[in-house]
């Protein structure tokens, strides 16, 4: 009588375990499945007056060969409104997941950061195409001269840069 009293005690102890795993193994399994542990991060463009980056995105275009295009929405305030001295982008570095020195000098136009409304900057390199892969996180900058609004009246205002900081994740 006693031996079966101890089978009974081990056979509900073992079976109150397994459900306990079972249960927490299951847990697991729906915590890994909504991806609560690689979340998405945003993406974030910084700068500083009068240079404003609502927006950035770096994604992988192309049929068979996949080219990276980064895009920036950029916006100015004060600054010149003369076509010769609009703010414009003079480099755009990616640093992350690229640690070389490549950069993408040429930005497709407008090369220009129309003031007082959004405008669209961006860049191609082949240079990248190899080196990025689709959800991989990125960061980088942007390098941008402008001349204020109050110089125009001079011969030859002074030029102004600034570096606009941007990170996010790599889409398709």
């Amino acid at each position: 009588m006693k031996m079966q009293k101890r089978g009974q005690a081990a056979t509900e102890f073992l079976t109150t375990y397994g459900w306990a795993i079972l249960i927490l193994a299951a847990v697991v399994i729906v915590i890994f499945n909504l991806n609560l542990f690689s979340p998405k991060a945003p993406n974030v463009c910084n700068s500083a007056n009068p240079i404003f980056c609502s927006d950035v995105r770096l994604s992988m275009t192309g049929g068979e060969r996949l080219d990276p295009k980064l895009s920036l929405i950029m916006s100015s305030s004060g600054t010149s409104t003369k076509q010769a001295y609009l703010a414009k982008v003079i480099q755009i570095k990616l640093e992350s997941p690229i640690s070389d020195d490549q950069t993408c000098n040429s930005p497709l136009f407008p090369k220009f950061i129309q003031p007082n409304q959004n405008t669209e900057i961006s860049c191609e390199s082949n240079s990248w195409a190899n080196k990025l892969k689709e959800n991989d996180r990125f960061s980088g900058y942007a390098t941008v001269s402008y001349y204020l609004q109050e110089t125009d009246s001079l011969p030859t205002p002074l030029e102004h840069k600034v570096k606009v900081y941007f990170s996010g994740t790599i889409e398709a």
